[in-house]
């Protein structure tokens, strides 16, 4: 596989170096285009996970964000609405640091996959 790699991109070398760093740019994207695929997804569950803590910090401390006026507002909350956040952030804790892993697999594999190439 590798060599055939090889070869395709010193037959492109004919055509110069730009050729050459575009084509081996290319070869790269598709090896590893499976792994940047997972990585958007886990970058993304990771991303809505943080940001899903940080709300539900705010229920806790009694604050809600206010859209219209772009900041933190007081707010009351229902004993109801308390406990649902708690067995909220009681999930989203235990399961961020498996989402973690994940996301930091699938970059340093990204990285590593393109330094062995």
């Amino acid at each position: 596989m590798k060599l055939l790699i090889v070869f395709y991109i010193a037959t492109v070398g004919v055509l110069g170096f730009s050729v050459q760093m575009a084509a081996t740019n290319d070869i790269l994207f598709f090896c590893s285009f499976g792994l940047f695929c997972m990585y958007s997804v886990f970058a993304l569950f990771y991303s809505h996970t943080l940001k899903m803590l940080s709300t539900l910090i705010k229920l806790f401390r009694g604050r809600k964000y206010n859209i219209i006026r772009k900041r933190e507002d007081a707010a009351s909350f229902e004993i109801s609405e308390l406990y649902l956040g708690v067995l909220i952030v009681t999930l989203s804790i235990f399961l961020l640091p498996t989402i973690a892993i994940f996301y930091y697999y699938c970059f340093i594999s990204i990285i590593i996959s393109l330094m062995a190439l």
